[in-house]
């Protein structure tokens, strides 16, 4: 078993669904050390964890994973400490990065040239703008949406190779309640499944923790 503190909540869930495993906060990992997390319990803090499941099931991946699979059935949900004392901030920083010309790190695009340039996708329900990547095999897709009080709910990041067919997804939001990132990545084929990913996350998120800090 694996268990933890990341933000408000304390999370405890077999060792089945970490494929790269945890990172807990104080422990030098670069030191190759045979088992650094082996004294790590409940009350330590998590900077993250890292659960590889099957879609739509959320279970165990078995060893899979979508670091090592093409295969969309694989998604990756990684749940963080949030280090920045303003959540919405950093990811306008994000937008402004992702969203930017070349390949990565871009060079982040002005907030004025985001709103010129940016779409309303009605299939996705989210904002869109296509990065110039300078590269013709490798295309960059940002989606985002905001809430009422004008933050940034949530951004996606799509990489496509069409020179290999191969996709990433990588889709970030921050829990307020809970207090820390979740990110999302999956394939682009599952790309339009973005609300049910996330509403399913949070669902194992909770189902996973056992105790909240505010509850």
């Amino acid at each position: 078993m694996v268990c933890g503190t990341v933000g408000n909540i304390t999370m405890k869930f077999p060792t089945q669904y970490t494929f790269l495993g945890v990172t807990y906060a104080g422990v030098d990992y670069w030191k190759g050390q045979g088992h650094p997390n082996k004294m790590k319990w409940c009350d330590d803090r998590l900077l993250e964890a890292s659960l590889s499941v099957t879609w739509p099931e959320l279970a165990p991946a078995g060893g899979q994973s979508w670091y090592t699979s093409e295969d969309p059935r694989y998604i990756t949900i990684s749940v963080g400490e949030n280090g920045s004392p303003d959540p919405n901030e950093a990811m306008v920083r994000s937008l402004e990065n992702y969203s930017g010309d070349g390949l990565e790190p871009a060079v982040p695009r002005a907030a004025d040239e985001i709103d010129a340039f940016k779409t309303w996708s009605d299939r996705m329900g989210l904002y869109m703008i296509d990065a110039n990547t300078f590269s013709p095999a490798n295309r960059r897709r940002v989606f985002w949406d905001k809430s009422k009080d004008g933050s940034i709910s949530v951004l996606i990041v799509c990489r496509i190779n069409t020179a290999t067919g191969s996709s990433r997804c990588n889709q970030k939001s921050f829990d307020k309640e809970r207090g820390v990132w979740l990110t999302m990545s999956y394939r682009a084929p599952l790309l339009s499944m973005w609300r049910d990913i996330s509403k399913s996350s949070v669902e194992l998120v909770d189902k996973l923790t056992i105790r909240h800090k505010d509850k």
